[in-house]
């Protein structure tokens, strides 16, 4: 592999400026550091002495202006655009950022190849990132980072042959050139100058740049000093304090550019550094790191940069207090990050970047009262984003970001749909995002948010299909979404996200498998999801969606062991589960998600109570938990399906008057709730009531749900389903 000293023009080379001085080309896994060479060559100011030569046959110019990145021109065939090959061919040099990502691009070696067509092989410049190059013919492919036309040259026909390229490359791993050599290097290849040439001038530069400071200083205190002398005072000191104002606004200028880009190093690159590690603390501090900062800003300061920033900054202080199970704060925080940005998007309309931005926000304050159980305030917000991402497209429709957020515009409007009980609905709006999502990956298989959004996508589709009963499709959707889960792990080992995810898609996978055959309490995916579950506890016990993770790991654990007999240890599991509940309560008492936990494993530790013959027991637990909430205050509660089973097992313990009103109560949340509530509910009330209709919906349920322990529980004190609960009870012990 060559370093980047000069690149000699080939015959062919134009006389006058391009329209491009790069045409840049990158997986889109890499667009961090893609954005980051964008900004260093377009700012990079030419050294004088050089500006007007032409040693590579064309003028250089003050500045490296402009740039072309493709992330607008991936198109939807094949073959690159028109576009595409006309910006190319406007380049001065293609800039190939290399990752094992652009090595398996089909993009990126499309490009390389057609820039080489062209005849400008010595123009193409590479910048490493990650992997290594030619360890393809070491016998690791994984780690390859060249594309396969950047390591061959092109022969007669056009076509890679089997002779070997050097390509001239920059280093920007860890150990190699670092940012300011490799920077250099890449515009020493585009100018066709020498890199000592432009390394030497920039130290001179430097060195030139402290000495006239050091003559300004030196000369600002002789004059005060003659001035002070010749007793002009008065006029001495207006200039004196004329001339330091100047330098502290020059000063302060640079160490806002200085701390702009610390700031956004931090909300950028550090924070994809720190994601994957799950610590909240360390994200939380980072975010307020930033803010601190922006409150020293004079309001007259502010940027566009610095405004954006913190409206990122906020966002992530959002997520945060969001997992910490604060959304009060979470959605403080999101709402003033979508004021700043929809004041940027007012000020740049055609902006993308600020568009896009608040579309994030308006996604997250309609999570927010998602969370809260406020569905009513949450749809407008919604669809405000899939408005957002609907101009987007507009704006530029090959552009994937804003495909992908038309994907999650769907998905979103999806799970309120599910939350409002329109299946049908969602379910529509889960395949529409589902289609969009594998065009997408069919372009880049390897990108981890297209996997994640996947995933979501089917974990969303096992959900519907086994509110459905079709819990074969649930099942292979689950699946679906395991496979993609090992994928993304595959790919980061190490990211607590991805380990989250596999998780969840475990728990898809254990509720639709005991549709189907009851799950043993060693089964290797229960196994494998307690053990993930509780590692991630491990990791950030101050994370309330690792301890829900958690807590449903028990409750799989909790029904395999009811369906093998083992009560007491069940039992166990469900006070763990209990114990865990009630923290995640305290932590996050508006969550309506934890409140529904809370709710369900209470009625299920009183249905266990019950089983073991204990029952003055499970009414007393019953009774406390009754008391507890308000459903006149919280329509949360009162949705909740468990608070209604809550309900009709306080009259079913009951007896007499105190039965009579527990049971009216329990009507009454029923005919208020207006959605289907699930068989099994209704045939606990329609066995209290003593309603003959009862056997009709015992036989809705499916036969191993007739064999649920709490079933033949019930069956075993009520006439309701006598005679088919004996004849299952018989045939459960033949």
């Amino acid at each position: 592999m060559a370093d980047i000293h000069a690149i000699h023009a080939p015959p062919d080379a134009p006389t006058e400026a391009p329209k491009y001085w790069a045409f840049i080309s990158y997986s889109h896994s890499d667009e961090r550091n893609c954005r980051w060479l964008h900004r260093a060559l377009e700012r990079y100011r030419v050294p004088a002495h050089l500006v007007g030569k032409r040693p590579g046959g064309v003028v250089i110019p003050p500045k490296l202006f402009p740039v072309f990145r493709d992330r607008d021109e991936l198109p939807g065939s094949g073959s690159l655009g028109a576009k595409l090959q006309q910006a190319l061919a406007d380049s001065q040099a293609l800039i190939v950022v290399c990752s094992p990502r652009a090595a398996r691009s089909h993009w990126v070696n499309e490009e390389i190849k057609h820039y080489k067509r062209l005849g400008r092989a010595e123009r193409v410049l590479a910048l490493i990132v990650d992997g290594e190059p030619y360890a393809a013919a070491r016998g690791r492919p994984e780690r390859e980072c060249f594309p396969e036309a950047l390591r061959y040259e092109l022969g007669a026909d056009g076509e890679l042959s089997d002779t070997p390229a050097e390509p001239l490359a920059a280093d920007l791993r860890r150990g190699g050139d670092g940012r300011s050599n490799a920077k250099l290097k890449l515009i020493a290849g585009i100018l066709g100058v020498g890199f000592d040439q432009l390394r030497q001038r920039e130290l001179i530069a430097r060195n030139r740049r402290l000495a006239v400071l050091s003559a300004l200083t030196t000369g600002v205190a002789a004059v005060t000093v003659v001035l002070a002398i010749l007793a002009v005072q008065a006029r001495n000191e207006a200039q004196v304090q004329q001339q330091r104002a100047e330098i502290a606004r020059l000063d302060a200028e640079r160490r806002q550019r200085q701390a702009e880009g610390l700031i956004e190093f931090m909300l950028g690159d550090l924070r994809d550094k720190l994601e994957p590690i799950g610590k909240l603390e360390i994200l939380d501090a980072v975010g307020h790191q930033a803010m601190d900062y922006f409150a020293t800003l004079d309001p007259s300061d502010e940027t566009d940069a610095a405004l954006a920033s913190r409206a990122t900054a906020l966002r992530q202080i959002g997520e945060v207090r969001q997992k910490q199970g604060d959304m009060d704060g979470a959605s403080a925080a999101y709402r003033e990050a979508h004021r700043l940005d929809s004041e940027l998007v007012e000020r740049h309309p055609g902006a993308v970047d600020y568009l896009a931005n608040t579309g994030e926000s308006e996604f997250s304050v309609g999570y927010a009262l998602f969370a809260q159980g406020q569905l009513d305030e949450a749809l407008p917000w919604m669809q405000r984003y899939a408005e957002t991402a609907e101009r987007l497209l507009s704006l530029d429709p090959e552009r994937p970001e804003s495909m992908l957020a038309r994907v999650h515009a769907n998905m979103n409007l999806g799970a309120l749909s599910v939350s409002r009980g329109q299946a049908g609905e969602a379910q529509a709006y889960f395949e529409a995002a589902g289609t969009a999502q594998r065009e997408l990956l069919d372009v880049d298989p390897d990108n981890r948010e297209y996997l994640t959004t996947m995933s979501g996508i089917h974990s969303w589709l096992a959900y519907l299909h086994g509110q459905q009963r079709a819990w074969g499709t649930a099942l292979d959707h689950g699946l679906k979404q395991v496979e993609l889960a090992r994928a993304l792990l595959r790919l980061s080992p190490e990211d607590a996200g991805f380990h989250q995810d596999l998780v969840k898609a475990l728990h898809y996978v254990l509720y639709n498998q005991a549709r189907l055959q009851p799950v043993a309490p060693d089964a290797p995916e229960l196994r494998e999801a307690l053990a993930l579950s509780a590692a991630l506890v491990e990791r950030d016990g101050e994370n309330i969606e690792y301890l829900r993770a958690h807590w449903v790991s028990l409750a799989r654990l909790e029904n395999a062991q009811l369906w093998a007999g083992e009560l007491t240890a069940a039992e166990a599991t469900n006070a763990e589960g209990l114990a865990l509940s009630e923290d995640l309560l305290r932590r996050a008492p508006g969550h309506a998600t934890v409140i529904d936990d809370y709710l369900q494993i209470q009625q299920r530790a009183a249905k266990l109570r019950w089983l073991l013959g204990r029952r003055d027991e499970a009414r007393q637990g019953v009774d406390r938990v009754l008391a507890r909430f308000d459903p006149s205050t919280d329509a949360r509660v009162a949705r909740s399906q468990a608070w209604i089973g809550l309900h009709l097992l306080a009259a079913w313990f009951d007896e007499g008057a105190t039965r009579a009103a527990r049971l009216a109560a329990a009507t009454a949340l029923m005919n208020a709730g207006g959605a289907e509530l699930p068989a099994e509910l209704r045939l606990r009330h329609r066995a209290l009531i003593g309603d003959p209709d009862a056997a009709a919906v015992y036989r809705e349920l499916a036969p191993l749900e007739r064999r649920h322990p709490y079933l033949l529980q019930l069956c075993s004190e009520s006439s309701a389903c006598e005679i088919a609960a004996t004849s299952e009870s018989a045939a459960s012990h033949r």
